[in-house]
């Protein structure tokens, strides 16, 4: 991989959530006060006391991002980021709790074979998540923390010749990791999810501009939801069987995406003017809010339930959280929220 110039990445990085209404409007105080998403870098003096203290040596990649930004706001929502240096440390010390929910599911159903290290070590869109080494978890260092409980994580158990780790974004509801061969990598693709979001955004921004008021809008709306619904199946029906607990998590994103669609059809059957659709929507708002919250609740109680039931209920908080965005991002195009 190209060296990068992690200066000019990160100042396109934060122009282009800059000039998004709906990732900015998502991002903590802080954030949106600087317009900045990231902070100063860190001295060399501070990244080499962090090596000590951790033992290791940091990949090269991720050192060059920390001497130009000491943490970073990843812009899709206000709790993903990485974290500044002092802050990294292994996941087995900052997360203990998670490392041991998911070890005991690997007890509960059975360490998987062995993977051969060809099949392991393929990257991109054709890996399979769920191939994760418990022992490459369990070594991992943790340097950011994503929605979700989901993780930002550089594993020292694999390291190419120019001193790169393999890199993660680590989710029980995956379940697995998407594994890159660098932090640089992983970067790319999570700078490439913003991007892609941006792109969605203007696109729904040029549909609701050419239909007429709210009430005349809630087609769009339902095409939200059906575009999202068709995209979560393609992904499901294009996985493997191995995929079967992925294909399960996103069924459920599925079926909260069809409540929330069903809702609609309900608000644009009864409705029959602005002053009764907008607080309609406001209110289904706070429904599925309220379905997010019970359901995010719910999937923390690790230790009461087994892996199956965890990952229906994490599908329930992404279903629920997508539907109610959504939503919300309507509200905000029509002036309502």
């Amino acid at each position: 991989m190209p060296k990068i110039d992690w200066r000019a990445f990160l100042n396109r990085w934060n122009h282009i959530v800059n000039k998004s209404p709906g990732l900015t409007q998502g991002l903590p105080n802080e954030v949106n006060s600087t317009g900045f998403l990231g902070q100063p870098g860190a001295p060399d003096e501070q990244i080499s006391q962090a090596e000590a203290r951790l033992g290791i040596q940091l990949p090269p990649s991720y050192r060059a991002f920390l001497q130009v930004s000491d943490g970073w706001f990843t812009g899709t929502d206000a709790t993903s980021r990485l974290f500044p240096i002092q802050e990294t440390d292994w996941f087995a010390v900052r997360f203990p709790d998670v490392l041991q929910g998911w070890l005991t599911g690997f007890q509960m159903q059975g360490e998987p074979e062995p993977v051969p290290e060809k099949e392991y070590r393929v990257y991109g869109e054709t890996q399979d998540p769920s191939l994760v080494r418990s022992e490459d978890l369990q070594a991992s260092l943790v340097i950011g923390i994503g929605a979700d409980e989901s993780f930002y994580l550089l594993n020292p158990r694999l390291i190419d010749r120019g001193g790169e780790w393999e890199a993660w974004f680590f989710a029980a509801w995956l379940p697995g990791a998407k594994r890159y061969s660098s932090f640089g990598e992983l970067m790319q693709a999570e700078y490439q999810k913003v991007k892609d979001w941006v792109e969605e955004e203007k696109e729904h921004v040029r549909s609701v501009r050419l239909s007429g008021g709210m009430k005349a809008s809630l087609p769009s709306l339902l095409a939200e939801f059906q575009k999202e619904i068709a995209k979560q199946s393609q992904v499901a029906s294009g996985a493997s069987w191995i995929d079967a607990p992925y294909v399960q998590y996103v069924r459920g994103i599925i079926e909260g995406l069809q409540y929330g669609e069903l809702r609609v059809r309900q608000i644009q059957e009864q409705a029959h003017d602005l002053e009764e659709v907008q607080p309609a929507l406001e209110a289904l708002t706070a429904e599925l809010e309220n379905r997010w919250q019970q359901s995010n609740r719910a999937a923390k109680q690790e230790g009461q339930m087994d892996m199956v039931e965890q990952m229906r209920l994490y599908s329930a908080v992404e279903g629920s959280r997508q539907a109610m965005g959504i939503v919300q991002w309507f509200l905000k195009e029509h002036k309502m929220l």
